[in-house]
């Protein structure tokens, strides 16, 4: 199995994308900032980094540029970012020397096949083929609740993997008051750089769990912290706090519903007592 990297300071970006290339075969880790990256990859080099771009301490790209002047000047780099949602984006990340660029939300499907392309060819093949999409039969159109947890999209971009999305559900719902809270510190501080990356993680976390409405808030909190401007950022943010409350309220009446529920309330739960002694239940 190949060694694959993973910088962000996001934790639930972070863990999302250790889980799909562990689930694709591959030893994946990550590390919450550009420093411990370097430290990690000077004493033992992956075979492939998968870089956020917007972090504290040290940007992607001055990450990059050490990696590739001081310590692995072959070693493939690819940004993962919400930054690259534009060709010109893009093209301006590339030319700095990343490897491949790709934006946030991921094509969970696909994603991990199509990392294997930067990693050496024996490593190449481990991910096993994406789903089949089959043409959907007709369907009313959705209703409000279906913006505010849709369920069936969640599973399609993730293969119908019902256990997989409950877990990746369960991680969003425990760790967002802490996301909550570091919103709420950079909005108090008037700071629009943070602000931007904590809702621009926080946009693709819930696309990624199905949350479209609070996705989408998350998104107009970031344009706005893109701006530069802090005007009407509280409004903003209360938005995205009410629209996240919706959907773990529908998430939870939905797996109580579900098969396994149980399990995911034991798994939840259990996951909360392990990190109220301060030890990573994931």
């Amino acid at each position: 199995m190949a060694n694959i990297l993973i910088i962000d300071d996001d934790d639930s970006s972070r863990a999302l994308l250790i889980s799909l290339l562990r689930t694709a075969g591959h030893h994946s880790y990550g590390v919450p900032d550009g420093r411990e990256a370097l430290r990690s990859a000077d004493y033992e080099p992956p075979d492939l980094i998968l870089c956020d771009v917007l972090m504290p301490l040290m940007d992607g790209v001055e990450v990059l540029r050490q990696l590739r002047h001081l310590r692995q000047s072959g070693m493939p780099v690819v940004a993962v970012t919400g930054l690259a949602d534009s060709a010109e984006e893009r093209d301006r990340l590339l030319a700095t020397g990343f490897d491949g660029c790709y934006s946030k939300p991921l094509n969970i499907r696909t994603f991990a096949r199509e990392m294997e392309q930067y990693l050496p060819p024996v490593w190449r093949g481990h991910a096993p083929p994406a789903p089949p999409v089959e043409a959907p039969a007709a369907a009313p159109p959705p209703g409000p609740s279906d913006s505010v947890f849709d369920r069936p999209a969640a599973l399609a971009g993730l293969g119908d993997d019902a256990p997989y999305l409950d877990r990746l559900t369960s991680m969003f719902l425990i760790q967002w008051p802490g996301q909550r809270g570091d919103l709420r510190a950079a909005v108090a501080a008037r700071d629009p750089d943070a602000t931007h990356r904590r809702a621009q993680a926080l946009k693709g976390n819930l696309a990624a769990i199905g949350a479209r409405s609070g996705s989408a808030a998350a998104a107009r909190l970031d344009e706005q912290a893109l701006t530069g401007s802090m005007d009407s950022i509280e409004r903003l943010l209360d938005a995205v706090e009410r629209e996240v409350d919706r959907f773990a309220a529908a998430a939870r009446v939905t797996a109580g519903r579900a098969p396994g529920a149980h399990a995911l309330a034991s798994r939840t739960a259990r996951t909360r007592r392990v990190r109220t002694c301060g030890v990573n239940g994931f």
